[in-house]
């Protein structure tokens, strides 16, 4: 029998969570960097983004994103009703059609590898294009990867219904580790980019065997699937479908954009993507967190106390506001030196550096929208209703794809940004406004609108404080000998003083908070 999740377990839960995926996203932030380094900002970094972004983007809706999102409330369901038994058939039998599904059709990607890059890049006229010809390459082995990470992911979802929440993280952590060590090797050795894309393929076999362990070690079992086994796994279709069209409709707009910005100059792609890769380690963060513990906990709220729903948004987006809007600032106000400090390359040009900055800047906006949304969503998956968020997601599409063929002439890549923003934070308004109508969510106006004003002032006087001991301490360090200065202001050295300066603000934050009124379900 499952334990029951309580306030207090689910916050330690979001907790052990938070820590393993700051871990993982901090060798994540220095995987980007290698990555960079060995991949450049220019043809041969395209040449691999562009064929790396359809494994990726599939894979949020074969893997972790739609199928764990509809997956999830029926392990948890089964879970609870009939046993570990029973939840293994169900995953055995949801293993043996998707994963036949995927294998298929990665054969075909691969069979037409040509034709997919052709369309994925238009602009790069493909038929005589070297980078064509390389993304074609690394595209027939990275496409592999789709089925062993799809299949870890499902592992994971019986997890996660279990409340093993970490373990999943941990794999995730496994896989960054794996990839700084593949990636430094390749760099230091001057290794041909096909072979990074060998090992990353390597990669999710050893993990996929990880997940397994785990699985068995928790009590878990694959069994032959019975007729019950059958229902679960087509109230399963029945969810992934609209999820996978939602999320299918979001991919296909960030793979527009790549269409878009293969008529740019080379570095383009590259660029585009490492800005995202760049915003999801702060949003993978929190979203992985607060989405991981909180889709079962919804799911089983919607059983006895569905009203209770509107309580949750309120304070999960007082939390997020709480959490990622200085975050936002402090990284947008850095990412200069951020690019500097962390990326040295005869591959990048200081061009390029002021151009991620602006793209970064940008983009940052969107992180606590982004956060926000994660949540919106699995508050719809956990109502069971999938057309409304696919709908929005759709409306939201298309809404980007117009402002980026109408920005881009005039604005270059910082238009295809600037409009991925604003259709972000459109879809989270029309989601939000679909809770309120359909389902009667309540949304505590005055409620919010008190928490915000709080929390500026909180910002507000912190934020001074924080930029008046920056400038002191920059200042003290520029008095510092030659070569000890230079270390400390303009290598990754910088932020070994700056990192830690911001953790004692961000303590400051946590224990003030109450000073100046602030209060949230998740800290109190």
């Amino acid at each position: 029998m499952e334990k029951k999740l309580t306030r207090r377990s689910m916050v330690t839960k979001m907790m052990q969570v938070g820590f393993i995926t700051i871990a993982s996203k901090a060798i994540g932030f220095f995987r980007q960097k290698l990555w960079v380094e060995y991949l450049g900002l220019g043809a041969i970094g395209d040449a691999f983004s562009s064929a790396y972004r359809i494994p990726s983007s599939l894979r949020k809706i074969f893997a972790e994103g739609a199928l764990s999102a509809s997956a999830v409330p029926t392990l948890v369901t089964v879970l609870k009703k009939d046993g570990k038994i029973q939840a293994g058939r169900v995953l055995s039998l949801i293993l043996i059609f998707f994963q036949a599904v995927l294998l298929i059709g990665c054969i075909a990607v691969a069979f037409f590898a040509g034709h997919v890059m052709f369309f994925a890049a238009p602009g790069w006229q493909c038929a005589d294009s070297e980078k064509c010809f390389l993304a074609t390459k690394i595209l027939r082995i990275l496409i592999f990867y789709l089925p062993m990470v799809s299949a870890s992911a499902l592992i994971a979802s019986v997890l996660q219904a279990a409340h093993l929440f970490s373990v999943p993280v941990m794999v995730q952590v496994l896989t960054n580790v794996f990839m700084v060590a593949e990636l430094w090797v390749c760099l230091k050795l001057n290794a041909p980019v096909v072979v990074l894309a060998w090992c990353m393929l390597l990669n999710t076999v050893v993990l996929l065997g990880v997940s397994v362990g785990f699985y068995w070690y928790a009590g878990f079992a694959f069994g032959k699937p019975n007729a019950a086994a059958a229902i679960s796994v087509r109230d399963v279709l029945w969810k992934f479908i609209p999820c996978a069209i939602g999320l299918g409709v979001t991919e296909i707009n960030l793979f527009i954009d790549q269409q878009i910005a293969s008529y740019l100059p080379d570095g383009s792609i590259s660029l585009l993507n490492n800005t995202y890769a760049f915003t999801r380690v702060p949003l993978g963060i929190f979203a992985i967190t607060f989405s991981t513990v909180l889709l079962p906990h919804f799911s089983r709220v919607v059983v006895y106390a569905p009203r209770r729903l509107s309580f949750y948004l309120l304070e999960s987006t007082k939390f997020i506001w709480w959490v990622t809007v200085p975050i936002s600032i402090l990284m947008g106000s850095l990412s200069l030196k951020m690019f500097f400090t962390l990326f040295s390359s005869p591959h990048i040009t200081a061009l390029q550096g002021y151009q991620f900055s602006n793209l970064f800047n940008i983009f940052i906006i969107s992180l606590f929208f982004l956060s926000l949304d994660k949540i919106v969503l699995n508050m719809f998956y956990a109502l069971h209703e999938t057309f409304l968020p696919v709908f929005a997601t759709f409306i939201s599409a298309l809404l980007n794809t117009l402002m980026s063929v109408a920005l881009m002439p005039y604005l270059g890549i910082q238009g295809i940004v600037l409009s991925t923003v604003l259709a972000s934070i459109f879809k989270l308004g029309l989601c939000i406004w679909a809770l309120k109508r359909k389902f009667g969510f309540v949304l505590y106006p005055k409620a919010l609108g008190n928490f915000l004003v709080r929390t500026l002032v909180q910002f507000s006087i912190l934020g001074a404080l924080l930029y008046l001991s920056y400038d002191v301490l920059y200042f003290c360090i520029m008095q510092l000998p030659g070569r000890a200065s230079y270390l400390l202001l303009f290598t990754m050295l910088y932020w070994f003083w700056v990192i830690p300066l911001c953790l004692v603000f961000a303590g400051i934050a946590y224990y003030t908070r109450r000073l100046f009124g602030i209060r949230m379900h998740f800290l109190d």
